[in-house]
């Protein structure tokens, strides 16, 4: 055997073996992201990879960003990450007009070099209440409105309560909720020396803007 069949087989060698140690140093993500109260796919949603631990040699107990990716017209997704000693991996997943998500897995959860899963958005919905005293009017007049708490996102849609008193009453409330969920309101009404409770639901399923009025 000559020196140059030798050297070539050195170099084939040396080849494969650091080809096949890259790709056992990569961990790979792999996922779907749907509507939650669909099922349907979701493109271009932005998945970022960030993790802590034993990263390049040096630990971090805060998240350091890792990679990213977009997931596909049917919403799937496909990325990879270089092997290493993570306490955590946190996958974020934002696209404008849904609620930003996130998923978090520990290094026991990563089975073989390879993480899969599904994961659930939330669209936005624009909410805007109009709140508005009618005939006949009073300074007595008061109204009471109380939102169901859908998200710790969804803005005032929550627990806290809204009072109008007087005659003057046209204001808007405006607040953030979830698109494909009612939204509760409750309305405690005195007028007229009488008081009356009452429930509107408001559900959007065509539009991410929704408008309500509440007359009393």
């Amino acid at each position: 055997m000559n020196i140059g069949s030798r050297c070539f087989r050195v170099v084939l060698l040396c080849s494969l073996f650091f080809s096949c140690k890259k790709n056992d140093e990569q961990i790979s993500i792999t996922g779907q992201v749907r509507e939650k109260h669909t099922g349907k796919p979701i493109e271009q949603v932005k998945v970022t990879i960030w993790a802590n631990g034993f990263i390049q040699g040096v630990y971090q107990a805060n998240y350091a960003f890792l990679n990213s990716t977009y997931s596909l017209s049917d919403g799937t997704f496909a990325i990879e990450i270089e092997e290493g000693k993570y306490d955590n991996l946190k996958i974020e997943f934002f696209k404008s007009g849904f609620y930003r998500e996130y998923s978090i897995f520990n290094a026991t959860q990563v089975s073989n070099n390879s993480l899969s899963f599904t994961k659930d958005m939330e669209q936005i919905m624009n909410v805007y209440v109009q709140v508005k005293n009618v005939q006949p009017v009073d300074d007595s007049d008061k109204i009471t409105i109380m939102f169901d708490k859908l998200r710790s996102e969804a803005n005032c849609c929550g627990n806290q309560s809204y009072q109008f008193f007087g005659k003057t009453i046209d204001t808007i409330i405006h607040c953030l909720s979830v698109r494909y969920v009612p939204v509760i309101i409750h309305k405690v009404v005195e007028k007229n020396q009488q008081m009356f409770v009452s429930v509107d639901s408001i559900l959007s399923v065509a539009k991410d803007t929704v408008w309500w009025t509440i007359l009393y």
